[in-house]
């Protein structure tokens, strides 16, 4: 069993070296244009958010994932609302979180359902109408989302 259980790491880990997740050109689009259609031109920055999603899921119908976003969390200053958009799943825009001063702290822990290996996207929005922009790849082994085909 412990040779089985060695096995399945090493494969996984040459998959990760070999098959990195490259960014797709037509998933890009499709999230700037959702980006603008909802967000207008508010300024962005890319830094502020930060996104724990493991770098390998064999399974993508429950993967971790926590989103935290930098914010003093004060009356002229806090994050409004965090928004999740996987642009390879069906319905790409997963969810939205929204945030007052008092929740003290702009973080989000919950599962997603994948349908392919990725870019999931965070958009953290701030009240002074600022966006933090924040993402990390995952490499699916066994797609979830797949109902859409039948």
């Amino acid at each position: 069993m412990k040779r089985r259980l060695f096995l399945q790491g090493a494969a996984a880990s040459m998959l990760i070296v070999t098959l990195p997740v490259r960014a797709n050109p037509t998933h890009d689009a499709k999230f700037e244009a959702w980006l603008s259609g909802h967000f207008r031109d508010m300024p962005r920055a890319s830094e502020g958010v930060t996104v724990d999603l493991p770098a390998l899921a064999e399974n993508g119908n429950s993967v971790p994932l926590t989103v935290s976003a930098d914010s003093p969390m004060q009356a002229q200053d806090f994050i409004r609302t965090i928004d999740i958009y996987a642009p390879q799943n069906p319905m790409p825009h997963l969810g939205r979180f929204h945030f007052s001063p008092s929740s003290g702290v702009a973080r989000v822990n919950t599962r997603i359902r994948l349908g392919g290996d990725q870019t999931v996207r965070v958009v953290a929005r701030a009240s002074t109408d600022r966006l933090l922009l924040g993402g990390a790849d995952i490499v699916v082994t066994e797609a979830a989302c797949l109902d859409f085909l039948f």
